[in-house]
C-alpha cells in the first residue's frame, strides 16, 4: 500500500510506479523516511524542491518475422530522481563505475 504522499509525488511528476528505476524508488523511500523520522510532513513541494526527474532511456532491439530488427525504447524503469544543483548536501558519495581491483 502506497502512502498518499507518494501517489501525489508521482502524479506531480506525471509518472507511474513502473517508470521508476530501483534508485528512484530508494530516493523516494529515503525522502519519506527522513521526513517521518524528523517529524516533518512529507509533501510534493518539499520533494520537488530538492529533486528533478532524470530520464534514462533503455533501448531494446526487437527481432521481427523478417531478418531485420527494430529498436524500441522501453517504457519501464526509465526515470530516476536526481538532486537539484542548488541543494546543499552533507555527503554525495556514489560512483557509477567501480575500478576493478
Amino acid at each position: 500500500l502506497l502512502d498518499p504522499v507518494v501517489v501525489d509525488i508521482l502524479r506531480g511528476f506525471d509518472m507511474f510506479i513502473h517508470h521508476l528505476t530501483p534508485n528512484a524508488s530508494l530516493r523516494l523511500n529515503n525522502y519519506m523516511w527522513v521526513c517521518k523520522t524528523m517529524k516533518v510532513a512529507p509533501s510534493l513541494y518539499g520533494f520537488a524542491k530538492a529533486h528533478h526527474v532524470h530520464h534514462q532511456p533503455k533501448v531494446l532491439h526487437l527481432k521481427g518475422g523478417d531478418s531485420e530488427g527494430v529498436d524500441k525504447e522501453a517504457q519501464f524503469a526509465c526515470l530516476n530522481f536526481a538532486y537539484e544543483r542548488d541543494v546543499c548536501l552533507r555527503v554525495m558519495a556514489y560512483r557509477n563505475k567501480w575500478i576493478d581491483d
